[in-house]
């Protein structure tokens, strides 16, 4: 299901528009296209106020107890795809993973590909036994940045790039042309915002996905 819910940003992807538009959570509640999953004491908030990353509102969702998160259905799998979004976490720690993507609803573990820290505290992306780190360590906590990832499933190829600008400008960037993919995960339908089996509160913003194929 495509939808365009805020187009401001929409060139910042490298020159056309994106695909499945901008979120930047400046309505009211759920946008089209989302939904969420609360568990215990967690919660999901697409009206948050309080420091956001662009214009008057966030995306927050706090997790504790389980894994409460928002969800993102594109409504079909793309094999090449770029996400582009800001976020900002509190808490965290060592190996914790705060973004899931997946062709699976389920995000099993062999369709699912992750960012956070997934070594130690270095900040990167994972899909099963494929890790790419960026290229200095960490993410500071409390700071909102900008995160752009490139995935391109039929040719092994994953570039990760993290800026504190929108423009991408100074950007800090890692990528693999030998990606070692699961043999489950075909590419990306569902985007999961929110800390994956740890406690922590996230941040989103501006968030947007384009079909490179």
């Amino acid at each position: 299901m495509e939808y365009f819910v805020n187009r401001r940003k929409a060139f910042r992807g490298g020159g056309a528009a994106p695909t499945y538009g901008v979120e930047g959570f400046e309505g009211t509640g759920e946008p089209a296209s989302w939904s969420n999953t609360i568990v215990a004491s967690g919660t999901v908030d697409y009206d948050d106020t309080v420091a956001p990353g662009t214009g008057t509102k966030s995306l927050e969702v706090i997790t504790s107890g389980g894994d409460s998160y928002a969800l993102l259905d594109l409504g079909s799998v793309y094999t090449k795809f770029k996400l582009i979004y800001q976020e900002k976490i509190t808490g965290g720690g060592s190996n914790r993973q705060w973004v899931a993507g997946s062709d699976d609803a389920g995000f099993g573990s062999g369709d699912t590909f992750a960012l956070g820290y997934v070594s130690g505290w270095s900040y990167g992306w994972s899909q099963n036994s494929a890790t790419l780190l960026r290229t200095t360590t960490g993410v500071t906590l409390g700071s909102w940045h900008w995160v752009k990832l490139e995935v391109d499933v039929p040719n092994t190829t994953v570039t990760l790039t993290v800026s504190a600008s929108s423009d991408f400008s100074s950007p800090d960037t890692v990528t693999t042309t030998s990606a070692s993919f699961h043999a489950n995960f075909s590419g990306m339908r569902y985007l999961r915002l929110g800390g994956r089996n740890r406690s922590m509160t996230v941040w989103a913003d501006e968030v947007s996905a384009y079909d490179l194929s």
